[in-house]
């Protein structure tokens, strides 16, 4: 920006100057008008870009997550209609056994009327050579005649129940075949959402006028979560009485379980500089690379304060340890408390997910004290910390 610095400098020195050509004053003050509008321009174009790329990736970022729910429900109705038509089917046999056998008893009885028609009851029941063979066919008879009554009206139920059983097994087949195929679309959709994501976020990376819209888009996300912060601090201390001190927390360092397990800390606290562009950022929590719906939990208890989607931060859990202490748990996938609710440490508060401006699933963690961020890394246990790979953390600040 030396340039207009210039320009205007020599504009003024060449108005104010007793012996300058008014013509020449005249056409430098153009160009530097004409210079001013075209920078405006480009800026508004910037600005413009910046914005559409950024809601892009937000709404990706929404996509993905109703996409990956939309699928799991998929899965969950499919797993129940393979076990219906398990059911079914096993259902069907039964039914076939019970028609067999229903078919066998009624070409016994046929064989015995048409034996009673040809020979009459007599000559049927007195064809025994003994007094036993004559008692089997008095019994068989009877049998016959009580079975008949209605072993047709019981085969004719059985052989409708069975088609009915037979159709519904049809149509849950075909109703599986149409769960399958709108899984395979939503799975091609998210997999198109995730690449349209990749070369969203390949764009924003690509120039520096796309990198440094990223950082205050970054310090406004993080403006708008101050505000938040002060405004649950505010309603705290209205619950408290005007005459009270304020109290400090009683959370000790080195106390804290970490909030995410088998995970890789790939930022940490603080201020990260970027030596190509020259930008320094204020990173006010850590983001812990960790696999997709992985738990989250809660390391303290308290009560959840807020539960929602923040722009640039994705899905976002807000607990109140007491005392004007917090913790953030943000970029994910699911929420799994509600606002309002108590939660003790350990209870699961979401799931990690891909909603941030990372490669990868990861969480992104805060610690506030009265609405003001500090260093979540010395509340952790020695030995949770020791868990987590801080190696690649140290050049972070330099990405």
């Amino acid at each position: 920006m030396r340039f207009p610095l210039l320009v205007l400098l020599s504009a003024s020195v060449a108005l104010g100057a007793p012996h300058v050509n008014p013509s020449d004053a005249r056409k430098r003050a153009e160009e530097l008008s004409r210079y001013i509008e075209k920078e405006r321009e480009q800026f508004v174009e910037r600005e413009t870009r910046r914005r559409d790329l950024l809601s892009q990736l937000d709404q990706i970022n929404r996509d993905q997550n109703r996409l990956r729910e939309g699928l799991a429900a998929y899965e969950n109705e499919r797993d129940e209609l393979n076990m219906s038509l398990e059911n079914l089917k096993v259902e069907v046999e039964n039914q076939k056994a019970a028609e067999k056998a229903a078919r066998a008893q009624l070409g016994s009885l046929l064989r015995v009327l048409y034996q009673v028609r040809r020979d009459g009851i007599g000559g049927f029941l007195l064809q025994g050579e003994s007094l036993g063979k004559v008692y089997r066919r008095v019994r068989l008879f009877s049998q016959s005649v009580s079975f008949g009554k209605n072993a047709i009206d019981r085969l004719q139920e059985r052989s409708e129940r069975l088609a009915q059983t037979e159709k519904e097994m049809e149509a849950a087949k075909v109703h599986l075949e149409d769960i399958i195929a709108r899984s395979s679309a939503e799975g091609e959709q998210l997999k198109r959402a995730l690449m349209k994501k990749e070369q969203t976020l390949t764009s924003i990376r690509k120039k520096q006028a796309l990198f440094k819209a990223a950082e205050k888009e970054y310090e406004k996300v993080s403006a708008e979560v101050q505000v938040l912060f002060k405004q649950l601090d505010a309603k705290e201390q209205e619950k408290k009485a005007v005459a009270e001190v304020r109290k400090p927390h009683n959370i000790r360092y080195s106390t804290l379980p970490l909030p995410v397990e088998g995970g890789k800390l790939i930022r940490e606290f603080g201020k990260r500089t970027n030596e190509e562009f020259k930008t320094v950022t204020l990173h006010k929590g850590l983001e812990i690379e960790a696999p997709l719906k992985s738990p989250v939990f809660a390391v303290l208890p308290g009560i959840v304060e807020f539960e929602g989607w923040i722009k640039g931060m994705g899905n976002v859990v807000i607990i109140h340890h007491g005392d004007g202490f917090y913790t953030l748990s943000g970029h994910l996938y699911k929420i799994s408390a509600a606002k309002g609710t108590a939660v003790k440490p350990g209870d699961v508060i979401g799931l990690v997910g891909d909603t941030g401006r990372n490669d990868k699933p990861s969480l992104y963690f805060e610690v506030r004290e009265n609405a003001d961020a500090v260093d979540p890394m010395p509340y952790f246990l020695s030995d949770e910390v020791s868990k987590i790979q801080i190696a690649d953390a140290a050049h972070s600040r330099k990405s």
